[in-house]
């Protein structure tokens, strides 16, 4: 759920926002307590211990779940996860708000850009890949994959899409891309169900890759954004 505080400083903020886009920016997310690490490994903790997919998947059952897990998980227990954040211009940042929902957006300019092209590339002949063609328009439903990812969860300022690859040892993972108008911030987190020891020295190489990819979204944002100006 995206937290109400977002809101408040919306709404306490020097331009007036509508009753239209104050319910938009409330609608329910996954990561009830705001867009953090800790948040997302409790979220792909949860989500990994669900057994039958095709059980109730209510929001407010979700909720109670991932509450249930935050209990009962050991925080030593908890998979890797990480949390990355840039700011937006101002004209990027009412750009993208504009937008009925702008984690479609983030998503499309994530996977579309030029830092995210040689992994799509090679992700694009990994077993059981479906086409990736199509993801700067694709619409990120809930249940869509794209490449080898599968969106888990979607909100207007929110995504967050799993994927797995056994076959290079990595059991399952999480990408989250998330949006806080209030702040001109946007975050991108990745979860990993374990990480093989061969893996843990290439960690400080995943975080400056995924910061890497984080700033290539925003460049497609920003990019975007100026375009949209110069035709008005």
């Amino acid at each position: 759920m995206v937290p109400a505080a977002i809101v408040r400083r919306c709404v306490s903020h020097s331009q007036p926002i509508n009753a239209a886009i104050k319910r938009r920016y409330l609608s329910s997310g996954a990561l009830g307590g705001g867009f953090n690490k800790e948040n997302l490994a409790y979220f792909a903790a949860s989500h990994w211990t669900k057994h039958d997919h095709t059980a109730d998947s209510s929001q407010q059952s979700e909720r109670r779940r991932r509450r249930r897990i935050q209990d009962e998980v050991d925080e030593k227990e908890l998979p890797y996860a990480d949390m990355f954040r840039q700011r937006l211009s101002s004209d990027a940042n009412e750009w993208l708000k504009s937008h009925p929902s702008p984690s479609v957006v983030m998503a499309r300019s994530f996977f579309s850009s030029d830092a995210f092209a040689p992994e799509r590339t090679i992700l694009s002949l990994a077993p059981n890949s479906s086409p990736s063609q199509a993801m700067s328009d694709a619409s990120f439903n809930i249940g869509e994959t794209h490449l080898v990812w599968t969106v888990a969860v979607k909100s207007p300022l929110e995504m967050i899409l799993t994927w797995e690859l056994e076959s290079l040892g990595l059991a399952k993972g999480a990408t989250q891309l998330a949006f806080d108008p209030s702040t001109r911030r946007v975050f991108q987190g990745n979860a990993l169900d374990r990480v093989p020891q061969w893996a843990v020295p290439l960690i400080p190489l995943h975080e400056r890759y995924a910061e890497y990819l984080l700033q290539g979204m925003v460049d497609e944002i920003e990019n975007a954004a100026l375009k949209s100006g110069a035709t008005e």
